[in-house]
């Protein structure tokens, strides 16, 4: 048996020990080697540390961890128009996925619940696994980001999202959505 799965049947299939039957959990039964401070993410046969963190001081910018996965922009001095373009929240988003997933297949919604603007925008603006996504709108406060193309694992897949409040076409705020999807090298 494998580190992170059971070994077994899986969809109708006799026993081997070549077929994972089910995930593991290490996390949650604390069967991990994450560092003190480091969290826990429960992949499909496995699991990861990571530790989000905000980014460094920068053109009068900085940021206060506000949770674990969470960043909010401190206030910005009057006169930094760099500051003010900056992004009020960054959140950190981490996400398992199998291998050779269907597609298309929305892997994670953005949307806000205090919308004062006259409209959103939504976009990829950095990452790596550019080719495997597009954004879409779901509907007027919400976006998705979408799967397109099935992806083998292992592999791990950053993705940075944007999602830009505007009214009369000044920006009023910026959210940032950095989004990791581990992939499995099972299918599962």
């Amino acid at each position: 048996m494998g580190p992170g799965m059971r070994w077994g049947a899986g969809r109708g299939r006799p026993c081997s020990p070549s077929v994972p039957a089910a995930d593991v959990d290490e996390c949650a039964g604390k069967q991990h080697n994450c560092s003190q401070g480091d969290l826990c993410i429960n992949t499909f046969g496995g699991h990861r540390c990571v530790r989000p963190k905000c980014p460094p001081p920068r053109h009068n910018t900085s940021y206060v961890k506000t949770s674990a996965f969470q960043c909010e922009r401190n206030p910005c001095p009057m006169d930094s128009r760099a500051c003010r373009l900056a992004a009020t929240s960054i959140s950190f988003h981490y996400l398992p996925l199998q291998a050779n997933r269907t597609v298309p297949h929305v892997l994670f919604k953005m949307s806000t619940t205090r919308f004062v603007g006259d409209s959103l925008r939504f976009a990829i603006t950095g990452g790596r696994g550019q080719g495997v996504f597009t954004v879409r709108r779901s509907d007027r406060q919400t976006g998705e980001l979408v799967l397109t193309n099935p992806v083998v694992g292992p592999a791990t897949l950053e993705v940075e999202l944007e999602m830009s409040e505007f009214s009369r076409k000044v920006l009023l705020g910026k959210h940032i959505f950095k989004v990791t999807a581990f992939v499995s090298p099972y299918e599962f």
